[in-house]
């Protein structure tokens, strides 16, 4: 190993050596300066530099950059308007209309939007159907305009639409197709949408091939998920590069 301050030479040998510590005298240790500050190290940095596993009953104790603690209530800071909720991958059913809720995958959701004068939820089959799928972003559309009395034609207006992974590139993809559109009126919150793939996706399919660990590839085998459908193949990080190119272009 070479560094600035110091080379190191590493020698395998078969037998251990004893290494005694250097002994200063007393007049050496005076006239050595300090050239570093000491500084602390967390357990993390224990673990890493020393190799040994964080003991279960030490505490780590970091310092939020901000407050996580949220109000009982909050109120609405724009106008109300009926919301729509879309979900992302995972969904097997499809249903034919609008859910009046979705609890397995939003959770309760009742007290925590205000600013949502009703709430539908969206329920597409995203297990079988990419986002970049034709009748797919349609589906989304039509599900979107339905919400609100105002909507006309294609587009939106009136209207929350809140979208969570694959369900932000589902609607991304039907807007940048010209399938519908947003009017001024309407406000579009896009969460976790893996706008530049998902490195799950190589990772799910690596695991498909049995090519990851062995846990992974029992789980993929009991859920059915295999083999990967063009659902999963979409968000790879080199396909989605690929897709926004065409979209761009």
């Amino acid at each position: 190993m070479y560094g600035s301050d110091i080379d190191i030479t590493v020698e395998y040998i078969t037998s251990p050596v004893e290494i005694s510590a250097p002994k200063l005298n007393r007049e050496a240790t005076d006239d050595c300066k300090v050239t570093a500050m000491p500084t602390s190290v967390s357990e993390m940095g224990k673990s890493l530099l020393t190799g040994k596993v964080i003991s279960a009953n030490s505490k780590r104790m970091l310092k939020a950059e901000f407050d996580f603690l949220l109000e009982d209530s909050c109120s609405c800071k724009s106008k109300p308007r009926p919301c729509i909720f879309i979900h992302g991958l995972g969904i097997r059913e499809e249903e034919p209309t609008n859910a009046d809720e979705l609890p397995k995958y939003w959770g309760d959701l009742t007290d925590h939007a205000p600013c949502c004068s009703s709430m539908k939820y969206a329920v597409l089959d995203s297990i079988k159907y990419a986002w970049t799928d034709k009748v797919q972003q349609q589906k989304v559309c039509d599900r979107m305009l339905t919400v609100s009395e105002t909507s006309r034609g294609g587009t939106i207006s009136d209207t929350i639409i809140i979208s969570h992974a694959m369900g932000g590139l589902l609607v991304a993809g039907a807007i940048a197709m010209g399938t519908c559109s947003l009017a001024s009126s309407s406000t579009w919150i896009s969460t976790a949408s893996p706008m530049s793939g998902s490195m799950s996706s190589d990772y799910f399919q690596d695991s498909c091939k049995d090519d990851t660990v062995l846990f992974m590839e029992i789980f993929v085998d009991l859920t059915g998920y295999c083999p990967a459908g063009v659902q999963k193949q979409r968000v790879c990080p080199y396909v989605q590069q690929a897709i926004r190119r065409d979209l761009l272009h």
